[in-house]
Order: structure tokens, then sequence, then C-alpha cells
């Protein structure tokens, strides 16, 4: 998916929305080391869009091994940010808080 395609679905979601994205993006913003082009369009789309971002600043990661990642990225709007916090760590877990 283009940066492109992206800012155009984002547009077209209902809000209140989440976005659960797989990209392999990087970006300090969701806690990657480095920046990569992609991941600075992205930081875009989430500064135009007023998205928030509820990763918490823990790497995504790639397991060699058994050939699985987490999750690079979970958005949403932010009339529902306060009711969610992410784990990466456990296989991107995303948990309401009441």
């Amino acid at each position: 998916m283009s940066t492109t395609d992206l800012d155009r679905l984002v547009e077209e979601l209902p809000t209140p929305s989440i976005i659960i994205l797989d990209f392999n993006d990087q970006s300090p913003l969701w806690g990657s080391k480095n920046i990569n082009p992609r991941g600075r369009r992205i930081e875009g789309i989430i500064n135009t869009h007023s998205l928030f971002l509820l990763n918490n600043g823990e790497d995504s990661y790639f397991q060699q091994r058994s050939r699985t990642h987490s999750l690079d990225l979970a958005l949403c709007t932010p009339s529902l940010a306060s009711y969610f916090r992410v784990d990466l760590r456990n296989h991107f877990t995303i948990f309401l808080a009441v």
C-alpha cells in the first residue's frame, strides 16, 4: 500500500477508528532506532489526520527462528486514545482500559 493509498484510506474511515498496520516502516515515534523515508511519510499522515499513536515506544521485532514479527503501528482517532494500551511483546495485544 502506498502512502497516498493510506492517506485516502484514513480520510474515508468513519470516526472513531482504530488502524493497525504492518508496514515495517521505521521511526523513533514507534520505537525504532532509525527512520526511513516511509516512516517519515507515515509520521506525516499521523500529523495530518491528528491520529494518536497507541504504541508504547517498544521496538517492533522480527524473530528469525519462527519468522514472526510484531505489527508496527496501532493508531486511533483522538477520542479513543485514553481507552487503549498496547503490548507489542505479546504478539500485539491491545487492552481496553476500563
